[in-house]
């Protein structure tokens, strides 16, 4: 039983030998160009400040259903002077 076990994992071993050779014969000898570039478009910031001092960025998109909000604090423990911590 062990001789026909040796025998099936030696055909694996040959069969994988041979695909991995036979592979290599279809991969590119050199390297494809490159593309041409395509144009790139960054839309405008428009930046503003409200009344209580909150600042806006805006970023507009037409066409794209999607609202991203972020909010920054530069408020607490970190803001504040030796004095009050």
């Amino acid at each position: 039983m062990n001789y026909e076990k040796l025998k099936i994992t030696a055909g694996v071993k040959i069969l994988l030998l041979v695909c991995s050779l036979y592979t290599g014969a279809f991969a590119q000898s050199t390297e494809p160009k490159p593309g041409t570039p395509k144009s790139v478009k960054i839309p405008a910031v428009k930046e503003f400040t409200l009344k209580n001092g909150l600042k806006i960025a805006v970023v507009e998109r037409p066409g794209v259903p999607l609202v991203t909000v972020r909010l920054l604090l530069t408020e607490g423990a970190v803001s504040e002077g030796k004095e009050k911590a």
